[in-house]
């Protein structure tokens, strides 16, 4: 009775398992692409957390480069006739009284 579709049946499970090796093992096997704002940001979160743990006590630092990474990458427009703010003081600012 089976003899008929031991064909279809070969080819069925090998379909289905083509299908699910190449559906899964890329997700195993593919590596992370980073961008280069992505390395600049990472960077920057790094310089940051190793000011934080040399130079701050009571600080958590992971929380203190994130918030620092935010405020430098943030662009205000700066408007003529008006002092602004050092970007590093202000995020570093920001950051201790944050984290």
């Amino acid at each position: 009775m089976i003899r008929p579709y031991r064909v279809p049946i070969f080819f069925l499970a090998a379909i289905s398992l083509m299908l699910n090796v190449t559906f899964t093992l890329p997700a195993l096997t593919e590596q992370t692409v980073f961008s280069p704002q992505d390395i600049e940001r990472m960077s920057i979160e790094q310089a940051e957390r190793r000011y934080c743990r040399t130079s701050l006590q009571g600080v958590n630092c992971v929380c203190y480069g994130r918030v620092t990474n935010v405020v430098l990458k943030h662009d205000a427009p700066k408007m003529r006739g008006f002092v602004h703010a050092d970007r590093q003081q202000l995020a570093r600012g920001q950051a201790s009284n944050s984290c």
